[in-house]
């Protein structure tokens, strides 16, 4: 078989094992910390090799040779204690490299002595992949009007680089750089920044990070740590509360971030018994009428709480009260059906007085009616008056003539 041929035949079973072949070139890809076999092999019908020799990017020295009558050498002190030819055999000079680093990627050339034959040579690139570490964290702040970063998320010591982004319902954004170690590995450092406020703590953001030598991104979910000083509200007095009201418990509440852990309690009556954030007063009198202040305090400041206190005379006369109030309503309603009774009793007498007055003609003539001598009396009686008057005045008619 001519050499041509021979070769050729050699480099089809040499390049059967690898992923990936471009042009002449075959290419594997490991990740940190794994192991890969680099193949050069002959068929057996092909003969065998008396030398083996493993060059790395063209260095001077080579990384391994093989000899069937000396063994296997590693002259590159880089690479001691980690190959390993796969078998002893004049047939097969694959070699493989165990714990591989990120310094390992690079061009590997495998060289054979093949008697008769000559010499064949072969390039193999191997390209390492370091997968991240991964870490996120919610990064603790105070509320403020500064932006801030809140979360972070890092994907250190990657080869190639990882990729971050961010998802978020909150009013922020982000930034990110990265950084080239020495090794080749590259760290990707991520911060989410807001200004943060009081109702952000508690809220959750999400980190997610990619990378070649994963399936999938890694979902990291965040929940920040605001912290604020205490806001505070005082509880458990209301308007019922009067004089004489006994074991009246009032709360001073603290929203704070971390919680509030001393309070102190001013203007409360004598006798108070204060529990921390509870004040019990065994008996309300008017001396508590006034201002009760209640200061709550975490690592981050202090809240102040007011309440103003003015009690009512009493439990008694506002029970009093309670009853006197429908008796008063009663009373008046009487009062005023009364007050309607003689209103109507007055207007009756009235329209009667009224009918009476309108009917004395009537009354009159039917009485003239029902007294004919009566009435006979009394018209010859208007008869002798119009005749006097008549009488008087023909009399002044005649002095005037005189």
């Amino acid at each position: 078989m001519p050499l041509m041929i021979w070769m050729i035949t050699a480099y089809i079973t040499l390049i059967s094992v690898p992923t990936c072949v471009v042009g002449n070139k075959v290419f594997l890809t490991a990740l940190v910390g794994t192991e890969v076999l680099i193949p050069c092999q002959l068929t057996p019908e092909r003969g065998r090799f008396t030398l083996l020799s493993w060059e790395k990017d063209h260095q001077e020295k080579p990384i391994a040779v093989y000899s069937p009558r000396l063994g296997l050498t590693v002259p590159n002190e880089n690479y001691s204690g980690r190959i390993e030819l796969r078998n002893q055999s004049v047939q097969d000079g694959s070699i493989r490299i165990k714990a591989l680093e990120v310094q390992d990627e690079g061009n590997y050339t495998c060289d054979l002595a093949i008697f008769p034959q000559g010499k064949l040579r072969k390039t193999v690139h191997l390209t390492i992949l370091a997968v991240p570490t991964n870490i996120a964290t919610s990064v603790p702040v105070k509320a403020g009007l500064s932006e801030v970063p809140v979360a972070q998320c890092i994907a250190a010591f990657g080869k190639p680089a990882a990729d971050i982004t961010w998802k978020s319902s909150l009013h922020g954004n982000h930034t990110t750089i990265q950084t080239a170690n020495s090794n080749g590995t590259v760290t990707v450092s991520s911060l989410y920044k807001l200004r943060p406020r009081r109702s952000d703590n508690g809220q959750t953001v999400e980190c997610f990070i990619t990378h070649p030598a994963t399936d999938s991104s890694k979902t990291y979910r965040l929940q920040l740590e605001i912290s604020y000083p205490p806001e505070v509200t005082i509880t458990g007095y209301d308007q019922s509360c009067s004089v004489n009201s006994r074991n009246v418990a009032v709360t001073c509440h603290a929203d704070a971030n971390p919680p509030a852990t001393t309070y102190t309690w001013r203007g409360l009556p004598e006798g108070a018994v204060i529990r921390d954030e509870v004040a019990i007063i065994g008996e309300m009198s008017a001396q508590a009428n006034g201002n009760w202040t209640c200061e709550a305090t975490n690592t981050i400041g202090t809240g102040v709480g007011r309440l103003e206190v003015l009690l009512r005379p009493s439990d008694t006369g506002h029970t009093d009260s309670k009853l006197i109030i429908p008796w008063v309503i009663v009373g008046v309603l009487v009062i005023a059906v009364v007050a309607l009774t003689i209103a109507l009793l007055i207007q009756k007498r009235h329209k009667s007085a009224e009918e009476h007055y309108i009917n004395v003609p009537n009354q009159r003539k039917k009485f003239h009616q029902d007294s004919p001598e009566i009435n006979a009396t009394y018209t010859s009686l208007k008869l002798g008056e119009q005749s006097v008057y008549n009488e008087i005045q023909r009399c002044d008619a005649g002095k005037d003539t005189n």
